[in-house]
């Protein structure tokens, strides 16, 4: 049980700058995209910007879980 509780505890801390890496990217794109691409592109960033925040609240708050819920195992 402690080998499984050190891995899942090691797999959120390896995740966590892949997915800063990720949401940065999207943020990126999402912020080029609006500059360049006119009414349109800023339209449906708008929608699907809300989608983007929430993804990220839930990977990192279930990284945050993860580390918890292992760190009562250890």
């Amino acid at each position: 049980m402690n080998g499984l509780v050190n891995g899942i505890y090691k797999l959120c801390n390896a995740l966590t700058p892949v997915t800063m890496a990720v949401l940065v990217l999207m943020l990126a794109i999402a912020g080029l995209s609006t500059i360049i691409g006119g009414e349109e592109a800023r339209g449906f960033i708008k929608e699907k910007f809300k989608y983007i925040i929430l993804g990220s609240a839930i990977a990192f708050g279930a990284m945050a879980l993860g580390k918890e819920i292992a760190a009562w195992f250890m």
